[in-house]
């Protein structure tokens, strides 16, 4: 290889390179901001002190809704931890919709006579909604304990409360005077696909909704998560509650677009559980790769271009800018060996934005939970994520239907 040939190619590596120094350090900048000025609920937790009722008027009761398809495996422990709570009013709606398993059996195991707990049942599901919607709405409307709740709390049948988890979710709420408040909550990661794939997959979705976006006062990205969101009944009843969203498969994501047309302009707000709430998006693999199709693809509004372009992005960014920082600080040091001294500049700027990608990389590592030693196969879990969103693209592309909660749905691209 010629002197030419050989500082092209070193030069290409420091440019490349000074991209991704630049992206991952920009990215850096605003998590650190982010953790700085954005409270997590287990800091809301701490403000309140040890009895996690310092600022709770008594008047506050919360209706906690959950709806379940075919639970029976993990219904037992979100109901225990649920009727746990401290709140002085609390309420539990179960909404069985169209069981076929043990789901009510181990409920009622678990809440153990307690007079708290209320089971609907639910055995159809009316054209135009879909099967959650349609049981959220059930449970909202239809249960005693919402009928006169100041606050209503849905959440997935597979989210695990932590001692005095509702308590500093309304404490939050009332701080920052927010009519609804979800939370991005702590995942499970002791299966292959949570601790390798989960990351590259929530960290995709973290750069298409940012919680500094989410979070601002201007221009605010619409963000909620199903699994966890806290209403104030009144808002909820003035926005019609799940009436406007039945056809929604990311009913979370319509109701926080809802709350921030300037026709409701409600105040909401996201933030990380940060291990106080607990979930399993997803028991297997095949449903993991559905869930995640199903929701990167309403995420991107049924856009087969924005699918594709997100999984090039993944591609581009998470995959090959790490490589090239590696590439690029190996060559640039094997020509400083041979005496070449532009082999300083790709190893200085490689180093750099290697540097910023760890770093990155491991917050993000740490704040979901997973242990550091799958960091390096990062790349592998990109892969995997960006092969889903261009699956996620084929499937809408052609008309594939979304098997999701014992229905199916049709869904066309726009």
């Amino acid at each position: 290889m010629g002197d030419p040939i050989q500082a092209a190619i070193l030069l290409s590596l420091a440019a490349l390179s000074l991209v991704a120094a630049v992206y991952f350090g920009v990215i850096l900048q605003r998590m650190v901001s982010a953790r700085r000025w954005l409270p997590t609920l287990a800091t809301a937790a701490r403000e309140q002190g040890p009895s996690g009722n310092t600022t709770q008027p008594e008047s506050q009761s919360v209706c906690v809704i959950i709806p379940a398809h075919n639970e029976a495996s993990v219904i037992a422990e979100a109901v225990r931890t649920v009727l746990a709570q401290e709140v002085d009013d609390l309420r539990l709606v179960l909404v069985l919709d169209r069981c076929t398993d043990d789901t009510r059996a181990f409920a009622e195991a678990a809440a153990a006579g307690d007079p708290r707990l209320e089971i609907i049942e639910n055995d159809n599901c009316p054209e135009g909604w879909t099967g959650k919607n349609n049981a959220l709405r059930r449970g909202a409307e239809e249960s005693r304990g919402a009928s006169d709740a100041d606050r209503l709390l849905f959440i997935d049948a597979d989210v695990i409360l932590e001692p005095g988890a509702i308590s500093a979710a309304i404490h939050l709420a009332d701080q920052r005077d927010l009519d609804l408040l979800s939370l991005m909550t702590t995942l499970t990661c002791d299966r292959w696909f949570e601790r390798i794939v989960q990351p590259a997959s929530c960290f995709e979705l973290g750069r298409l909704f940012p919680l500094d976006r989410v979070n601002r006062d201007t221009e605010q990205r619409a963000l909620a998560n199903g699994q966890f969101m806290l209403f104030r009944k009144a808002a909820y009843d003035a926005i019609e509650g799940h009436h406007r969203v039945k056809h929604e498969l990311l009913e979370d994501i319509a109701l926080a677009r809802l709350m921030r047309t300037k026709k409701v302009n409600r105040r909401f707000g996201c933030f990380l559980a940060d291990g106080l709430v607990v979930c399993r998006m997803y028991r297997d693999w095949p449903t993991y790769q559905r869930g995640w199709k199903r929701i990167y693809t309403e995420l991107l509004r049924r856009r087969v271009d924005r699918l594709r372009r997100a999984a090039w992005r993944v591609r581009l960014v998470d995959i090959i800018s790490p490589i090239t920082a590696i590439a690029g600080a190996s060559l640039g040091a094997f020509a400083l060996a041979r005496g070449h001294w532009i082999g300083w500049l790709p190893v200085i700027v490689g180093t750099i934005a290697l540097a910023n990608y760890t770093i990155v990389m491991t917050l993000i590592y740490r704040a979901q939970r997973v242990p550091l030693i799958y960091l390096p196969l990062f790349p592998i879990g990109a892969l995997i994520t960006s092969l889903l969103l261009s699956r996620a693209a084929k499937d809408l592309r052609t008309g594939k239907a979304i098997s999701w909660g014992g229905m199916s749905y049709a869904r066309e691209a726009r």
